[in-house]
């Protein structure tokens, strides 16, 4: 059976793995012939992956804080036109023309669900129904 490639796919594993391939190639260097210049090579590499991947943890939890601060700011905003439109629409000299200039007029649904014809489609399907707990022998009823 073929082997599962050795090098982690996620980014925290690859780095662990990495720190202590450098590690075990510095200890066993001699041993496996591994040369100056490989462990040069692979010093340099962990010492980018260790760089790159904190400035990424970085602006990750940066951008997971703006994020949250965006929607809090977001929904105090909300709040504060949705306050504010219902007390305009309330006024006298208030009209649809304002509240259009405005925007805080919504999109009026024109749908009429007793005219509009849906088109639906299907297959019956004799494993949806032997896993349905039905009350009567009757499907339908």
């Amino acid at each position: 059976m073929a082997k599962s490639d050795f090098i982690p796919a996620r980014d925290a594993e690859f780095l662990l793995w990495h720190d202590n391939l450098k590690t075990q190639a510095q200890t066993l260097g001699a041993t496996l012939g591994i040369t100056t210049a490989d462990l040069t090579g692979l010093s340099g590499d962990n010492t980018v992956l260790h760089e790159v991947m904190g400035a990424l943890a970085d602006i990750e939890a940066r951008a997971a804080q703006a994020t949250a601060e965006k929607n809090l700011a977001r929904k105090a905003a909300e709040q504060r036109v949705r306050t504010l439109a219902k007390r305009l629409k309330l006024h006298a000299a208030y009209n649809v023309g304002f509240g259009d200039q405005l925007r805080i007029e919504g999109i009026e649904d024109t749908t009429n669900l007793a005219a509009s014809k849906p088109r639906l489609a299907g297959r019956p399907s004799r494993t949806a129904l032997s896993n349905w707990p039905l009350t009567s022998p009757n499907p339908m009823g």
